[in-house]
Order: structure tokens, then sequence, then C-alpha cells
């Protein structure tokens, strides 16, 4: 399981003041870089996700993911 690090009200609205108008680049539109995308637009960043595939159909796709409601899903805010 992945290790959480749980921040007060402060400490969470001082990190999300480091991204608040920043123009953000993520090079991957697989589940980790979408992830990634919406929790940092859900903080106030500019996001940009950049993917060279044109489609799903262009390789072979890789396995589910299961997210748990008590660690992914809540941390998307789901």
């Amino acid at each position: 399981m992945f290790p959480f690090v749980f921040l007060t009200k402060d400490q969470i609205e001082e990190q999300a003041m480091l991204i608040e108008n920043k123009e953000i680049a993520i090079i991957g539109g697989g589940p980790g870089g979408l992830m990634l995308a919406r929790i940092l637009q859900m903080n106030g960043a500019d996001v940009k996700v950049y993917e060279r595939d044109l489609n799903r159909a262009v390789r072979v796709q890789g396995a589910t993911l299961d997210l748990h409601t008590e660690s992914g899903l809540k941390a998307l805010g789901v």
C-alpha cells in the first residue's frame, strides 16, 4: 500500500499556492498522467496533457486499474 502523508489545512493551502497560476505540461495520457492532471487542476493549476498516440487502437492497452474507495478515489475527490 502507498504511504499517505496527512497535512494540516495550512500546509495544504501552502502547497496549493505553489501551483496556482502555473502552466504545467504532463507527458503521457495514461491513468497516472490523467490522475495527476486532475489533481493539479483541482488545486488551481493550468494543466495540459500531451499524448503521442492518436487513439487507443494504436497499441495494445495495459491491464485494468482498480481504484479503491478508501485510497485512489478519495484522493480524486470522487
